[in-house]
């Protein structure tokens, strides 16, 4: 029998929401589990932008209060005491985003959401399947990685791929790791046969699931010509990288590398294997990531 302690029920309080929710509670019942309903609130300021002007915090106090109002009445005071329900209210611009994330820092083993029975949605939720109980009794673990396709950009010489893979989320092999404690000094390396090609030794080190984003690049260092040729092209303002770059504004939601740097040229790789090795305090854990084209 598998175990279950967290069970977490997303609700925006429609039928199917309810639903949901009904099966959630028996559910955390038959497994004796914490029941967890989340609501999230999308920012007013991401659905209508700046011309609500003035009256955003006054929205902002009134939708939260309905929220509340409606999450209370969802469970009763039985739910409470017998399945110790929480209700949370929680806030983002992405609502899927900002679930996984929930479940991520409170242990959840499953999660529940009610569907209108049409439109898609694609998530890589291999990490929360591999949170098995020999994976969290030990000290760390990485999770074997999803396939990645390289999505094809500019004009298509097809209608469609063949290996077809939504956007749901950020493109790019998606790493996942479980630490049984915090760490310090958590690196990932990215290998093509013995060499290094890409590299973060600022990865998560939180308790629990974490998730690092390699973006398909490899990360070299400019040679001299190179360092010469970008300072002539800035007017000798001095060094800079190549390729990939974000540029400014907020950092992405997943850590992702190889990050631009100072005379360094990143570069799209080849499909192919590659692999991925996880070091924490000293030990390394090794796994295969599978890089495909688009077709």
């Amino acid at each position: 029998m598998i175990a279950l302690k967290n069970i977490l029920v997303a609700t925006d309080f429609s039928e199917p929401s309810a639903v949901a929710l009904d099966y959630g509670r028996n559910l955390a019942r038959s497994y004796d589990a914490t029941l967890h309903v989340v609501h999230v609130i999308e920012e007013s300021l991401a659905l209508h932008g700046p011309e609500i002007g003035f009256a955003y915090a006054d929205i902002q106090r009134n939708i939260e209060a309905a929220v509340r109002r409606d999450l209370d009445a969802a469970l009763s005071a039985d739910d409470r005491r017998t399945l110790n329900a929480r209700t949370v209210i929680t806030r983002a611009g992405n609502v899927s985003h900002a679930i996984t994330e929930y479940a991520k820092n409170n242990a959840i083993d499953l999660i529940i959401v009610g569907t209108h029975g049409r439109g898609i949605y694609i998530a890589d939720i291999s990490g929360l399947q591999a949170l098995t109980p020999g994976v969290m009794a030990a000290e760390a673990h990485l999770v074997p990685i999803v396939p990645a396709v390289q999505h094809a950009t500019g004009l298509r010489p097809f209608v469609a791929s063949l290996n077809y893979n939504g956007q749901s989320r950020l493109p790019g092999v998606h790493i996942n790791y479980y630490l049984k404690g915090p760490a310090s000094g958590v690196t990932v390396r990215v290998y093509d046969g013995a060499r290094v090609i890409a590299e973060t030794t600022t990865a998560p080190g939180n308790a629990g699931l974490n998730t690092v984003r390699w973006t398909m690049q490899s990360a070299r260092p400019m040679t001299e010509a190179e360092q010469q040729a970008a300072g002539r092209g800035r007017g000798g303002r001095g060094g800079g990288g190549f390729g990939g770059g974000r540029g400014a504004g907020a950092p992405p939601a997943t850590p992702q590398f190889p990050a631009q740097a100072q005379n360094t040229v990143l570069s799209i790789v080849q499909p192919g294997e590659y692999r991925v090795v996880l070091n924490v305090g000293g030990r390394e854990y090794s796994q295969t990531a599978l890089v495909m084209a688009e077709r």
